[in-house]
């Protein structure tokens, strides 16, 4: 992960809404996990499986987002988005001065040592050279991020669902354990929410006799 965090401004382009995009990433992954871990220490069950999977589903956003960057790809290549691209990038990409340069006239100055930080606009096109296919890719990047991120955290939260049968067993073990408030020793809703108190089986069958 710090090796990411390291090369953020490189990443595809380094575009800003790509390099927020995966620091969120990073830090719901990590926050994910922190909390599965947390929990797992008040042994409260439940909730570390929730937080477990939504850890490795926020990580599983990397495979779906390189579908989504090929498809949103192709869906702009050749409809007049364009990217800036520097010169030096440009020049690894198609090789020899002479080609970049008949390519990208504007790029003559990076090669006469003029300019080494000169960039120019390149057509996204994945019909086209290199350069064209960088950019496409450059331009989508960034919101494959936020599309795959999102499908993942709205997906894990429809199957994710406390159950009832690990609830219970965090209240024996936390009660076994001496815990304070067993059942929801752990990072509950009903501890930091609107949520109705939960209550074991035994005390919730008692409470319902005497309403």
């Amino acid at each position: 992960m710090g090796g990411v965090i390291l090369t953020l401004p490189n990443n595809i382009g380094g575009a800003l809404d790509a390099q927020v995009a995966i620091v969120v990433l990073l830090s719901a992954f990590v926050g994910a996990l922190g909390l599965a871990l947390y929990n797992a220490r008040r042994l409260q069950i439940e909730q570390h499986r929730a937080w477990m999977l939504r850890a490795w589903f926020y990580a599983g956003s990397i495979i779906t987002m390189r579908i989504v960057i090929f498809l949103l790809a192709k869906f702009i290549s050749d409809r007049g988005y364009v990217a800036p691209l520097p010169c030096a990038r440009i020049s690894s990409l198609l090789g020899p001065a002479s080609k970049s340069i008949k390519l990208f006239p504007d790029c003559e100055p990076y090669f006469l040592g003029k300019d080494p930080a000169k960039a120019v606009v390149v057509v996204a096109s994945l019909s086209g050279d290199e350069a064209g296919v960088t950019a496409a890719f450059n331009v989508v990047f960034g919101s494959a991020i936020w599309l795959g991120l999102v499908l993942h955290a709205v997906g894990v939260e429809i199957y994710v669902t406390e159950t009832e049968r690990l609830r219970q067993i965090s209240y024996l073990r936390q009660l076994n354990a001496g815990m304070k408030n067993p059942g929801r020793a752990g990072l509950t809703a009903d501890r930091i929410g609107d949520s109705p108190l939960w209550m074991p089986r035994e005390a919730l069958l008692v409470h319902q006799e005497t309403q």
